[in-house]
């Protein structure tokens, strides 16, 4: 793999400081993730060997004849999440 500047997309994939998830029909709530900003890898060649619609569900299907834009490698490290941070 070749190391490679974040990008846009890229730094927000990788250096988002929240994330979210739903707890009841109409509420969601919000985390803290910490961790060091991780070192990001262009991959020059990949294959995928996935039946989206078999892993994921049928709405998924019709990634099965897609290629992806892109693909990053990151080489990752420990995550802290710290829960209740709000409720909405």
């Amino acid at each position: 793999a070749q190391s490679m500047e974040l990008g846009s997309i890229e730094q927000f994939i990788y250096e988002r400081y929240y994330g979210y998830t739903k707890v009841s029909a109409s509420k969601a709530q919000e985390y803290q993730i910490k961790h060091p900003q991780w070192q990001v890898n262009r991959v020059l060649n990949a294959s995928i060997q996935c039946d989206f619609a078999a892993m994921y569900g049928p709405h998924f299907g019709f990634l099965n004849p897609l290629k992806p834009h892109s693909i990053l490698h990151a080489e990752g490290s420990f995550v802290e999440v710290f829960w209740k941070r709000k409720t909405f």
